[in-house]
Order: structure tokens, then C-alpha cells, then sequence
């Protein structure tokens, strides 16, 4: 399922941290994951991602439109701060 090459994974990393693959989808990348560096790579760097995301006030942001881009930038920005610096502590894939 998961040929090992310089992209490979491009095709399934963010899916895989996001829990979003199907059960065999997901056996064949943790597989995958064992022999190729350069995809356990891409995961550890993507495994923020959901932490950041959960760390979003998304309920402010679809009903205060006085928040603007700038704002929006700096709040995301700290969320990806909180969560790079949790280190894993509050779950994710």
C-alpha cells in the first residue's frame, strides 16, 4: 500500500494524525512507519496539528466578527505554540 520513496508520506501523514484513516489504511502506515524514517518524521512534525486545533476558540471566531485576520493569526499562532511546546502530553494520534 505504501511504497517507501522521498514523498511517501506525503499521501497519508496528516490523514494519520488526524485518526482519519481506515482500520486497514491505518495497519499498513503503521507498518509503513517502521521502516521509513522520512514518514515518521513528517508524523512527529504533523502530531501538533490536532492539539493546535482543539486549542482554537472556533465558537469566537463564527460568532465575533470583530475578529479580525491579524487576531486570528495570533491566536493560532500561540495555539501552535501551546501544543508544540505540550509535547504530546494531551493526546493526539
Amino acid at each position: 500500500m505504501f511504497e517507501s520513496g522521498e514523498d511517501c508520506g506525503e499521501r497519508f501523514a496528516g490523514t494519520y494524525v488526524l485518526g482519519a484513516l481506515e482500520p486497514d489504511e491505518r495497519a499498513a502506515a503503521d507498518a509503513h512507519l517502521l521502516v521509513c524514517p522520512s514518514c515518521r518524521s513528517r508524523v512527529r512534525d504533523l502530531e501538533i496539528v490536532p492539539r493546535a486545533l482543539a486549542d482554537l476558540p472556533l465558537e469566537e471566531f463564527l460568532t465575533d466578527f470583530s475578529v479580525t485576520p491579524d487576531r486570528i493569526e495570533g491566536i493560532a499562532r500561540r495555539a501552535v505554540e501551546r501544543a508544540a511546546n505540550d509535547g504530546g502530553r494531551s493526546g493526539g494520534a
